[in-house]
């Protein structure tokens, strides 16, 4: 029944996040729909939970299938545009991610012990199986807390930083205003939906339930992106664009919507034992210091961008250097709903939600915290 309800819950946030993005241009102010979509589900879980005293629990499954549909279709895009240079890119992010984990690590040593679990890199596109790899046991719970508390600071942050870069690229809040924003739903091929729907809920069915966890850090999502991958790459290879790209990429958008309304909402179920306003005022400073400070490399050395390319790429630093990779994802998102495409959108994801875990993992037992 949980499965259901989420379900709905989740399809009616994002459905009036839409309309409420159309009629009132919230994008504009770069708030997006499942920025909207994220308040009014955590509003239906608050009121189901105090007018109907159902707690409704947000099902795992579901979470990994809305992932592994828009991953998979990530793979897809990627498939397509496969090249040297593509390579060059993932490898030059990924060594790039890698120096920034180091110098945040090193940077922790100047304090104290008790803080270095907050100001070092481990809350760098964390995720759970990563957590158990570098966090010591015993703190685990206390560190989900305090990832998930900085998680929901990036997310309600990001309008007001995208809107403060906005400014100080151009002075001018409302330029460059994206056109072909809407849904084109009459170009949505229903069979090609449920394939990729059917084909993501079989890979979280045999990651989730037959291999479990085999390999490290060989998710559900990175078994998708492979195969969303070789699909692309075989088309290429054909020269042949489908009839189903508009579709692909339309399931991909609702995957990773739903994907974020989830992670979002889960702040409801927190158990708040180990609030600390001191903490959370760390956080919000390193959030603000982290900005100011990709800003200024980013202007130092990505200047030569166009500016949605430039806008994705800080968006895309400040947040996976913050947090997990769906803050991250959320933001270059919206840089891209607003102002159209940007490249970067293709080479972050297998490097923060991938490659980069095996090389936090080394980096991390270079630096113990206790």
């Amino acid at each position: 029944m949980d499965f259901l309800v989420t379900l709905i819950l989740i399809s009616i946030s994002l459905t009036a996040g839409y309309l409420i993005n159309q009629f009132t241009d919230s994008l504009k102010k770069f708030i997006s729909v499942p920025f909207i979509g994220s308040f009014l589900f955590i509003s239906f879980l608050l009121l189901f939970e105090f007018l109907f005293k159902w707690e409704v629990s947000i099902p795992y499954p579901l979470e990994r299938t809305l992932v592994t549909v828009f991953i998979l279709t990530i793979g897809y895009e990627i498939g397509l545009k496969w090249n040297f240079t593509y390579l060059k890119q993932l490898f030059f992010l990924t060594l790039v991610s890698s120096i920034l984990i180091l110098i945040l690590y090193t940077v922790s040593l100047v304090f104290p012990v008790d803080l270095r679990l907050y100001i070092g890199g481990f809350m760098f596109a964390w995720n759970n199986e990563l957590i158990t790899e570098i966090v010591p046991q015993h703190m685990i719970e206390e560190f989900t807390f305090w990832a998930r508390i900085e998680m929901v600071i990036v997310f309600l942050g990001t309008p007001l930083f995208l809107s403060w870069l906005n400014k100080k690229i151009d002075g001018e809040e409302t330029s460059n205003k994206r056109k072909d924003k809407n849904i084109p739903f009459k170009e949505v091929n229903v069979t090609t939906i449920c394939i990729i729907v059917g084909t993501s809920i079989g890979i979280v069915f045999v990651k989730n339930f037959i291999l479990l966890d085999a390999i490290p850090f060989i998710f559900d999502f990175v078994i998708a992106l492979g195969i969303g991958f070789l699909y692309g790459f075989l088309q290429k290879q054909k020269n042949k664009k489908t009839h189903s790209s508009m579709t692909i990429k339309f399931a991909g958008t609702i995957g990773l919507y739903g994907f974020i309304i989830i992670e979002i909402g889960r702040i409801v179920h927190l158990t708040w034992d180990f609030m600390n306003y001191s903490i959370l005022t760390l956080l919000f400073v390193k959030t603000i210091i982290i900005g100011i400070i990709v800003y200024f490399l980013a202007s130092l050395f990505l200047s030569h961008l166009r500016k949605n390319e430039f806008l994705v790429a800080i968006a895309a630093g400040w947040t996976f250097i913050l947090n997990t990779p769906v803050t991250c994802m959320h933001a270059m998102r919206t840089v891209v709903d607003r102002y159209g495409p940007a490249e970067l959108i293709l080479i972050v994801p297998p490097v923060i939600l991938w490659l980069i875990n095996y090389l936090h993992v080394y980096i991390a037992q270079m630096f113990p915290i206790l």
